[in-house]
């Protein structure tokens, strides 16, 4: 007869496993599987003859049937520890996954006694897995946690794809990441990933990086420090390919930098009377002053220091007219933005010499109150110069046939200590209604206008950090005016 006591403590032990709320399963050494707890018998709603042995594999998706064998088999075969992850046929039909696990059980002398298996549903975590990826897949980002001690420690595998890289691979390493990026954003990374590690920082920043086929591509990369007890522990972030969108901005600045040159020869060609007048004037006393020198030098005694002075007016204007011509080359000039600090009143100062002959043409009365002392401001010098332009040409329209017609440009510093620009003319005004509009691209007052002009405008201002509206002016017309900042406090890009 058997001990009593050694059957009831099997049966207690017996009745503890399966009241556990687990799935818990046991092997014999070849591998059958010769006993399931109740909790496996209720998720599958099987009894254990139906899954005893190697019956369980009917449990199992077809998928992934071979796999979990092979491994079985393997384990069985080394006496490693078995792990897999398997879908398994719930009572209800419904395959879930689950990560299986079995360690052996060895005797004195080592040899394998029995398996004891543990199974746990991760159908969840599964399915927040492939959410992620599926959302890494299609937003084209990446994840990734980087150890300050030693470097890479996870990469997506979305991050991978980004990079051109194999997701079987391990993270890079950080020489092997900064080897990705491009040559000539390399030092800047190197920089700021050695402050990111010594101050405990995180980023936002795009780069370029070259693919093993020779692509190069934008990258955003954001990441976020994780302090414990004051010391950083890791930085984890997220990588994004914004090649297209980057190519979508660069094509937008191109049409509009386009745009921008179309609308300035537009004007110009409305101001060809005023240029012209312009570029006669020193043509005009280059013929006279050359006519006048060789009249001294053909006099008896030649009177050779006038015939110097003469010469000399003649050489004042010709670089004069060089002047003229250069500014208008360069109002004309397809080329890209280019700033630099930018003196506001010898700005505006070049747009008025262009403008001064075709104000007067139109009986208009000018008035400049160009502050002295301005901050200079950092900008591009060529779209400040149309923008005046701009501001000038519908001032000189808008007060064209009423009399008195007057027009003022004033500079001054602002509230924040940067320049403040204003247009002011005595013209028929504007109607409130309209004047939110006057910046949208293609409204237009005017019989013939574009509509295109202020909203040109506003989008240079705007770039460079200031600001343009209009107001109607008292008594009678409107003040156009934009802000800069000055260049002490304008936070340049890198």
């Amino acid at each position: 007869m058997g001990d009593p006591g050694h059957k009831s403590e099997s049966l207690d032990i017996q009745n503890l496993i399966d009241s556990i709320p687990a799935l818990i399963h046991t092997s014999l050494p070849d591998g059958n599987l010769d006993f399931f707890n109740q909790g496996w018998l209720k998720y599958v709603g099987l009894p254990l003859e139906d899954i005893a042995g190697w019956k369980w594999t009917s449990t199992i998706h077809p998928e992934d049937v071979r796999g979990i064998v092979a491994k079985w088999r393997q384990c069985l075969a080394t006496g490693e520890p078995f792990q897999y992850e398997a879908r398994v046929r719930r009572a209800d039909g419904e395959y879930r996954w689950m990560v299986h696990l079995k360690v052996p059980i060895r005797d004195d002398r080592g040899n394998i006694i029995r398996w004891y298996g543990f199974s746990s549903d991760i159908e969840d975590r599964k399915r927040s897995e492939f959410y992620l990826a599926e959302a890494q897949r299609l937003a084209q980002m990446g994840i990734w946690a980087f150890n300050p001690a030693g470097g890479f420690d996870f990469w997506s595998k979305e991050l991978f794809l980004i990079y051109g890289l194999d997701p079987a691979s391990k993270a890079p390493t950080l020489g092997e990441y900064l080897n990705c990026v491009h040559p000539e954003d390399r030092d800047y990374m190197t920089r700021l990933i050695e402050k990111m590690v010594a101050e405990g920082l995180g980023c936002d920043v795009t780069k370029r990086i070259v693919r093993p086929s020779g692509e190069v591509r934008y990258i955003r990369c954001v990441g976020v420090p994780v302090i414990e007890n004051g010391v950083l522990n890791r930085i984890v972030g997220s990588a994004m390919d914004v090649t297209e969108r980057k190519q979508a901005e660069e094509a937008l600045l191109a049409a509009r930098a386009e745009l921008e040159r179309v609308t300035r020869v537009t004007h110009l060609g409305e101001l060809t009377a005023s240029i012209a007048h312009e570029l006669n004037q020193p043509l005009a006393a280059v013929v006279s002053d050359a006519g006048a020198s060789l009249r001294w030098l053909d006099k008896q005694p030649p009177d050779v220091q006038k015939a110097k002075a003469g010469l000399k007016r003649t050489i004042e204007q010709g670089v004069r007219a060089g002047e003229i011509i250069k500014r208008i080359r360069e109002l004309v000039a397809k080329s890209p933005s280019r700033k630099d600090r930018v003196d506001v009143n010898k700005t505006v100062e070049e747009v008025i010499e262009l403008t001064r002959s075709e104000i007067q043409r139109h009986d208009i009365s000018l008035v400049t109150r160009l502050s002295t002392e301005l901050p200079l401001i950092w900008g591009d010098r060529i779209q400040l110069q149309q923008v005046i332009l701009n501001l000038i040409i519908n001032a000189m329209e808008a007060t064209s046939g009423l009399t008195p017609a007057q027009l003022t440009v004033k500079s001054g510093k602002d509230d924040t200590n940067g320049v403040v620009v204003s247009v002011v003319d005595s013209g028929r005004g504007l109607q409130e209604a309209n004047v939110d509009r006057l910046f949208e691209p293609f409204y237009t007052t005017k019989p013939n206008g574009m509509g295109m002009g202020l909203a040109i405008c506003r989008s240079i201002i705007t770039a460079h950090k200031g600001r343009l509206w209009a107001t109607p002016n008292v008594p009678r017309g409107a003040v156009f005016q934009f802000t800069l900042p000055s260049d002490d406090r304008h936070n340049r890009e890198l």
